[in-house]
């Protein structure tokens, strides 16, 4: 199990800001009016050793809220007409070479306005079936990929005397899939040879369809997807009757 390692620092900065537009039963917003921001900041580090200091990051976060906004006569931090989260924005625009993944603005402890990095990627989908469909899966694959998925397959297909492996081994690649399973969105079942037509569905594949629901994934079937391609059918319903042992 992988575990993921952070930090988070805090500053406390006295600084005014407004709302002009604040409506009427909030009109006192409108003018500028002082809070104390406490201003919180996390961090990514790779090791339990941090590549990067508290004290270190802190002084980036004073750093930021100096770059900006403008300083008052009286010392504060002047944020103009920004709201708790666009003033997190702009802190984190400033922060994020230094590894900080979200910024958090409070007002006087009890409001606050947070702004994280939002991380994207494509859907991931996981492979499973019987490895005597080894052309099926590599349709599949491409015509995955081709669409834009993420796809978590088998890297070997055994052969000959493999096929006859011991039962650690097979033990071993059984839960490695599991695995696979557990990062995936969804799971796509190899049910149906590069011809489209029914495939076998043996135990462990059934095992790993249990599996998947168990953990809310998703459970799709290339019959249904390949026959999508070839000009008929439907997308990603799950259900139908497959051979099985």
């Amino acid at each position: 199990m992988g575990i993921a390692k952070s930090i988070s620092v805090a500053v406390v900065v006295g600084g005014i800001h407004q709302w002009p537009a604040a409506p009427d039963h909030r009109e006192y917003l409108r003018g500028r009016h002082h809070h104390f921001f406490r201003i919180e900041a996390t961090a990514h580090v790779d090791h339990a050793n941090r590549q990067i200091e508290f004290h270190d990051l802190q002084w980036y976060v004073r750093r930021a809220v100096i770059k900006t906004s403008r300083s008052t006569q009286m010392g504060d931090a002047d944020f103009g007409t920004r709201s708790c989260e666009q003033i997190a924005e702009d802190l984190l625009r400033d922060l994020e070479p230094n590894g900080v993944l979200s910024v958090t603005v409070r007002e006087d402890e009890f409001c606050s306005g947070t702004s994280a990095l939002a991380f994207s990627r494509p859907t991931v989908v996981c492979l499973c079936g019987s490895t005597r469909f080894q052309k099926a899966y590599r349709e599949a694959e491409a015509a995955l990929e081709h669409a834009g998925y993420i796809v978590l397959s088998i890297g070997s297909f055994p052969s000959g005397a493999e096929k006859d492996g011991s039962p650690d081994v097979k033990r071993k690649m059984d839960d490695l899939h599991l695995q696979k399973i557990d990062l995936a969105d969804q799971v796509m079942v190899i049910d149906a040879n590069e011809e489209g037509e029914f495939a076998y569905v043996g135990s462990s594949t059934e095992r790993e369809i249990a599996y998947a629901r168990r953990r809310g994934k998703p459970v799709l079937f290339w019959r249904d997807y390949s026959t999508a391609l070839r000009g008929a059918g439907t997308w990603g319903r799950d259900g139908g009757e497959t051979q099985t042992e």
